[in-house]
């Protein structure tokens, strides 16, 4: 998967200082453009936003993201990262780029993105994690929209992240769907869910999953390697299913899960705020955007 990147990225630095994470650098280029409002009082917030309420074909995005020493970063997106249709073959595309320093803790959970009928969509991350730093990141994919009945219409979605150490490539998972070509429903792909939830955790974010999300997972097949969860192999519904793997050869943690609707993971993100909200990660008063919608009235 090849992109061309913009010459002239969005970028943002954090640091630490006096035991508090400060924002010090910080340049939006459209159509993306970071906020920053006040998350804790130990981590920096920022979110990213767009102009026009979602990507549009030929938009091309890239954000550089600098983490240093001890500083504390919690990333998210303002609302579902919408992707409009394409019809005059220009693929919208999205580079991430992060440096995590030692001691750094980073927590990345984005709104799902949703790909609109015609669309098409590349995006990359590229992690660098120092040891005793942490990384937890999010990838929420959903298959349309599929409130009103739009399901797998997009033209093509392609996603690669990658995270490696100071010195080698940790894990590289690539992803790709092409519904014209095959079939998302099928075995080993979606099934009847609509959507899917991967979290990788490195280094110091590993026991987060481990606290958190293997209590959600007992009764469920264990896997010695990344799983692609197909239900039909121990149960007829993809609906909840929820598998965590840790890669024995490096300090890498995958979880990932299926679900129907975004109510579905709601007791992944209830566990996921009990296990950050400490004065290790992002803060005692720490509030992860996903549960604050759970308590907003209808």
């Amino acid at each position: 998967m090849q992109i061309q990147p913009t010459s002239h990225p969005s970028k943002a630095t954090i640091t630490s200082r006096q035991g508090q994470s400060r924002l010090v650098e910080c340049r939006s280029v459209a159509p993306m453009r970071f906020l920053s409002p006040y998350f804790s009082d130990e981590a920096v917030s920022l979110i990213l936003s767009s102009y026009g309420g979602g990507m549009v074909q030929g938009d091309q995005i890239l954000i550089d993201l600098h983490i240093e020493k001890n500083a504390r970063l919690f990333l998210g997106t303002q609302a579902n990262s919408r992707v409009y249709k394409n019809d005059r073959d220009l693929p919208t595309s999205q580079i991430l780029t992060g440096k995590v320093e030692p001691g750094a803790k980073v927590v990345f959970l984005p709104d799902p993105l949703v790909l609109h009928a015609g669309s098409r969509f590349h995006q990359q991350q590229h992690w660098q994690v120092a040891a005793t730093a942490g990384l937890l990141i999010g990838e929420w994919f959903q298959c349309g929209r599929s409130d009103s009945g739009e399901c797998f219409a997009y033209q093509e979605y392609e996603s690669l992240i990658e995270i490696s150490g100071e010195k080698e490539l940790w894990i590289r998972e690539p992803f790709s769907s092409m519904p014209e070509t095959e079939d998302p429903r099928q075995v080993g792909r979606f099934g009847d869910a609509n959507l899917m939830l991967t979290l990788f955790a490195a280094e110091e974010a590993r026991s987060i999953l481990t606290e958190a999300l293997e209590p959600l997972t007992q009764g469920q097949r264990e896997f010695t390697q990344v799983p692609v969860l197909s239900g039909q192999a121990y149960r007829p519904s993809t609906v909840n299913l929820r598998a965590l793997v840790h890669l024995e050869d490096r300090p890498v943690s995958i979880f990932r899960a299926l679900g129907k609707t975004r109510s579905d993971f709601d007791p992944i993100w209830k566990a996921l705020e009990s296990a950050l909200a400490t004065s290790d990660w992002l803060g005692r008063d720490a509030q992860l955007p996903m549960c604050r919608q759970m308590h907003r009235p209808a």
